[in-house]
């Protein structure tokens, strides 16, 4: 017993699933509803019987039988409304994060993302496809409560009394309907349930191996961290062995040879402008005139203007 309920954790923790009814469970299962639906059928009978000997008592009564079984449908039509609406919003939270999911490891493969021989990159493999197949199993059992389901429903024969049936016999057909209808919808109920109890469980297993994730990627990234810190402390005295083992630097060795003469070079750009000369020497003045005086105008000579002499006539 203590094996099979540890085999059913193992099997919860990878794909979850429900427990496989054994074919005694089956029958014994299908003997109770058949006993639940023959008391129904004994009850109404008895007060089928039972109405058609009272008067306003019975009346009462009957009215008290359908309206009870009216809240009783109406009950199960609510917990259906509630249980879809739930299925529902675990299939749009599981979408999200499959779309979320397989664009993180469609990024990390477009990277060129391979993992290698250590642990860290078979951790890192194993973690991402255990999240998708607990997001694949969550789909699939949310949907699988979404499907569709032959349920019974009340028809117009059922509502509607034939011609010439007594008010007794039309009601009590009426509750059996009901009857019938709310324990088909029950058991219809108790299927989508046991599908929400699945995605939940698959759900919560996503939730494990993100953190089981992250931790894989977190954990080394500080242990590289403070092996970093330390190789940075031990490097001085790395550097200084590095130095003992070398030993003391000798005295520089001879000079060698001098090599050929290379080409000559090419001509260099001109060298800048030199300072300005010296101020010249005055000019001496001419014969005959006075030497003019600082800071007074020196008069030019006036012009000559030559005359030109005619030329003389040659004899014939």
């Amino acid at each position: 017993m203590k094996w099979r309920r540890i085999a059913e954790h193992l099997r919860d923790a990878l794909w979850p699933s429900l427990d496989a009814a054994t074919p005694d469970e089956s029958d014994a299962e299908a003997r109770k509803r058949s006993q639940r639906l023959q008391a129904i059928t004994e009850r109404l009978n008895g007060l089928r019987e039972r109405m058609a000997l009272a008067g306003e008592e019975g009346e009462k009564l009957l009215s008290a039988a359908v309206a009870s079984c009216e809240r009783l449908l109406g009950a199960q039509e609510d917990r259906r409304a509630h249980i879809q609406a739930r299925l529902t919003s675990i299939l749009g939270l599981t979408s999200i994060a499959s779309a979320v999911s397989f664009g993180l490891l469609a990024s990390m493969f477009a990277k060129e993302f391979h993992a290698s021989v250590s642990w860290l990159g078979v951790t890192t493999c194993v973690l991402s496809l255990y999240i998708l197949v607990q997001l694949a199993r969550a789909l699939f059992a949310a949907i699988d409560g979404l499907s569709r389901a032959n349920v019974l429903h009340l028809t117009a024969s059922d509502s509607l009394p034939e011609e010439g049936e007594p008010r007794h016999t039309f009601a009590v057909r009426e509750l059996d309907a009901m009857l019938r209808c709310e324990d088909d919808l029950g058991l219809q109920n108790d299927r989508r349930i046991e599908n929400m109890a699945i995605a939940h469980r698959a759900l919560k297993n996503f939730v494990v191996g993100v953190l089981l994730l992250v931790s894989a990627l977190t954990v080394p990234a500080f242990a590289w961290r403070q092996r970093t810190d330390s190789m940075l402390v031990e490097l001085p005295k790395f550097r200084e062995g590095i130095v003992e083992l070398r030993g003391a630097k000798g005295e520089p060795g001879p000079a060698g040879s001098s090599g050929p003469q290379g080409p000559p070079g090419s001509a260099g750009p001109p060298g800048p402008a030199g300072p300005p000369g010296p101020p010249g020497s005055p000019v001496a003045p001419l014969v005959g005139s006075a030497a003019p005086t600082r800071g007074e105008p020196r008069a030019l000579p006036p012009k000559t203007r030559q005359v030109a002499q005619p030329k003389a006539s040659q004899p014939p």
